[in-house]
């Protein structure tokens, strides 16, 4: 079944001359016979076939003179009401077929930014944008190949300056704005050869490295066997380029969805409610009364446990009790090791006496009896002893 679709092609834009207003008159090849090769959205390829009985037809050139010249092809079809945002000149109204098939216009460009981007040399190709009816009918040319359709009745809405492809103006393979690519018959534009070297730019411009290029038409003749080889060389390309493609949308589209649950967990942890961190309640503060009865009260009990040789660290650690305790001990090592504080409280009250715990007769009475001086036993030591008997 026909159907009509768009279809925008890739042709070369020629002689450009420069009016003292700033315009710039020029005239190029807008299409030719051949087949046009599509990529479809799946991916998929489709050849065209463009009959040269169909492309000069009186009637579907006639749709071409007088047409709007835009720069790079708009997103709609031009018409009155948008010409004014895309329009940048118009096309002559005379087109003519020349040797070799080709469509060659003439034109008139206008808008400042398409001059300059002319004169830069930024654009020196053209590309008609048009409407036709596919023909499903396949069929084969001899130096061109097969073919899928068939593109019947053109119907052209506009003409686009577009960018230069990589391999320069005069290749035989165009790539448009929606993947076409042009096979062209053997015949060139204006006595311009058809060379190897120009297939190898064909490839390298729709991305096929040099080097594959050379290896592909390394024992390929110029003409339609080349044109040949080179279209099979890019068509693989492109098959090759949307498979990896495949691989690299699964590859994002995964990477995409594990920084999304990253991003939501983030996100549910930002709105959770905080636990407010608990401090250490700091220790009541003393007023300047209470902090020198301790210090008063801690003294005499360091000056003591220095006396009794007890370590410094062991003395820092320690609290009052415990100090009292330790410097006990150390001085009288008869004392009880399990008393209350009360004991230690009382046995540090008798030890400013200075009891040595090296005298023989502590912690021993008989000893002591047995002495002349035993009335020098000092009260602490004899508190203790007499703690120690009642136990």
């Amino acid at each position: 079944m026909s159907e009509r679709v768009q279809r925008f092609d890739r042709a070369e834009l020629l002689s450009v001359h420069k009016t003292p207003e700033g315009f710039l008159y020029a005239e190029g090849f807008i299409a030719k016979p051949g087949i046009l090769t599509y990529r479809k959205a799946d991916g998929s390829i489709i050849r065209e076939l463009v009959p040269a009985e169909e492309l000069h037809k009186a009637d579907s050139l006639g749709t071409l003179g007088r047409k709007p010249l835009t720069y790079e092809h708009p997103p709609v079809n031009v018409t009155a009401d948008n010409v004014a945002e895309y329009g940048v000149g118009d096309l002559d109204s005379e087109v003519s077929v020349t040797e070799g098939g080709y469509v060659k216009v003439k034109m008139a460009i206008r808008r400042a930014d398409a001059v300059g981007a002319v004169e830069r040399k930024e654009v020196v190709e053209l590309s008609p944008g048009y409407s036709c009816v596919i023909d499903p009918t396949p069929g084969h040319i001899d130096g061109l190949g097969d073919y899928d359709a068939i593109q019947r009745d053109r119907r052209y809405n506009h003409t686009a300056l577009t960018k230069a492809a990589r391999g320069g103006p005069d290749i035989s393979l165009r790539t448009d704005s929606l993947d076409a690519v042009l096979v062209e018959p053997i015949s060139a534009p204006e006595g311009v050869p058809m060379k190897k070297v120009d297939l190898i730019n064909a490839l390298t411009a729709v991305g096929v490295e040099r080097a594959d290029a050379e290896a592909v038409l390394a024992d390929k003749k110029d003409g339609a066997e080349g044109i040949k080889a080179a279209l099979d060389a890019m068509l693989e390309k492109f098959d090759g380029l949307f498979k990896e493609k495949g691989k690299l949308q699964s590859k994002f589209d995964e990477m995409s969805s594990a920084f999304e649950a990253f991003k939501k967990q983030k996100e549910d942890e930002a709105a959770a409610p905080k636990e407010e961190p608990k401090m250490e309640e700091p220790a009541p503060k003393m007023d300047s009364a209470e902090f020198l009865a301790a210090f008063n009260a801690r003294l005499p009990l360091v000056e003591l446990a220095k006396e009794a040789k007890l370590d410094s660290a062991e003395i820092e650690k320690l609290d009052n009790a415990g100090l009292r305790k330790a410097i006990v001990l150390a001085k009288v090592p008869t004392a009880r090791k399990d008393a209350a504080d009360v004991y230690y409280e009382a046995a540090i009250d008798m030890l400013p006496a200075r009891v040595d715990s090296s005298q023989a007769y502590v912690g021993n009475p008989e000893s002591a009896q047995n002495r002349q001086d035993s009335e020098l036993v000092p009260p602490s030591v004899a508190f203790l002893q007499s703690l120690n008997s009642s136990k």
